[in-house]
């Protein structure tokens, strides 16, 4: 379906729904899940820079699902980056914006889990990550990745004396020969008047972070990725913890 059927008048959201997502969910629910996830990212305000402030981000995430009585759902949540200790999260319960079930369908009053027809925010975006999955379903062809990417991270401390530490800094020092204090230096960047550092080489002084940056130049805010029944929606990759899978109604088992 063509990116601007969205906002045709001859369409009404209802019948644009029904077309996309309703005729589908019989199919689905003998087929099974599109063993597929769409994540994208979102940039509140104007983006200037491939620089943006965490704080400014958030991330979408989109995929099939099946309730307890069997039925087909199709997962739509959003969710905040924050700094905690020793690091930052991207996404995890107490950063959920909000948590949708696409294969409900939009009413003009709509409570839980269930889009509003009037909703001009997220509901669009929602139908928009279906189509792209839908399209990577059907085409194995189509790029999609293994595991989830993050954007590399770099953080603006608020002390001039800081150490490198960490086994990514200590494999950076050993890989390259350099002293611990020459390495930092030289993995420093300057932005803005200050000087930024890879996250998971100053993780150990986050009591000292004054803004962490996601560096989103040279990387696909929009990516798809294969789920094969592990946790690709969750975990870790250095001193980032992710967790798209979760929310204050469906937490998982520890």
């Amino acid at each position: 379906m063509p990116e601007s059927v969205l906002t045709s008048s001859a369409f009404s959201v209802s019948a644009i729904w029904r077309q996309q997502v309703g005729n589908h969910l019989r199919r689905r629910r003998h087929h099974g899940p599109r063993n597929l996830a769409v994540v994208t990212y979102l940039v509140r305000g104007h983006a200037t820079n491939k620089l943006i402030d965490i704080r400014r981000l958030t991330v979408c995430v989109l995929h099939d699902e099946f309730d307890q009585a069997g039925a087909p759902t199709i997962r739509f949540a959003a969710y905040r980056l924050s700094q905690i200790a020793l690091g930052i999260t991207v996404g995890g319960p107490d950063q959920i914006l909000l948590d949708k079930d696409l294969a409900l369908a939009p009413r003009r009053r709509a409570y839980g889990r269930r889009f509003a027809r009037c909703d001009q925010r997220w509901l669009p975006l929602a139908l928009r990550m279906d189509r792209w999955l839908q399209r990577h379903a059907r085409h194995p062809f189509c790029p999609r990745s293994a595991v989830l990417r993050l954007p590399k991270f770099w953080v603006a401390l608020q002390t001039n004396h800081v150490t490198g530490d960490g086994p990514e800094f200590a494999r950076w020092c050993q890989d390259f020969g350099w002293p611990a204090e020459e390495a930092l230096r030289i993995s420093g960047r300057r932005y803005r008047g200050q000087v930024l550092y890879p996250l998971e080489f100053v993780s150990h002084a986050w009591r000292q972070f004054r803004k962490v940056y996601a560096d989103v130049a040279n990387f696909f805010q929009r990516q798809v990725v294969r789920l094969d029944g592990s946790d690709q929606l969750a975990g870790f990759q250095g001193a980032c913890q992710y967790d798209l899978l979760n929310s204050p109604h469906r937490r998982m088992p520890d």
